[in-house]
């Protein structure tokens, strides 16, 4: 476990954003900002439609997507819906996702990525990680 402002670094948890996978991260700002009055976007990074990585909010800032368990995790959100035909992830956004997931975990030895369905009662991703991601900390 690695320290940082948000306290110990325990996992980061992938999610899909259960939208179109051509979901921009001003639109998921307006979202979670402008509908839901939220502070900031939810997710600490979003990979957005073809591949294109977004920093969404502080990394030093808790996140708000896994309840109960954004204390000490960071968020990947990835535009798209794996449970629905035609909305998932393509190859560009897959490999734009195992760039930050290789970057966080050079930053955080052995931080477990975990899909948000292993922390929450929810589809989310709507995939196996390890079938799509090469994951060296989980």
């Amino acid at each position: 476990m690695t320290m940082s402002p948000i306290g110990p670094i325990k996992a980061l948890i992938v999610h899909h954003t259960a939208t179109t996978e051509t979901l921009t991260a001003q639109r998921l700002y307006d979202m979670h900002v402008r509908d839901r009055g939220w502070s900031h976007i939810g997710y600490h990074y979003l990979v957005e439609w073809p591949g294109e990585v977004r920093y969404c909010r502080p990394v030093h800032r808790m996140g708000a997507h896994a309840r109960g368990h954004n204390r000490g995790t960071l968020a990947l959100a990835i535009a798209g819906d794996n449970t629905v035909p035609g909305r998932e992830w393509t190859p560009r956004q897959i490999q734009a996702g195992q760039r930050v997931i290789d970057a966080f975990q050079l930053l955080y030895p052995g931080l477990p990525v975990l899909g948000h369905r292993e922390v929450a009662d929810t589809l989310c991703p709507g995939v196996d990680l390890k079938e799509v991601f090469v994951l060296g900390g989980s």
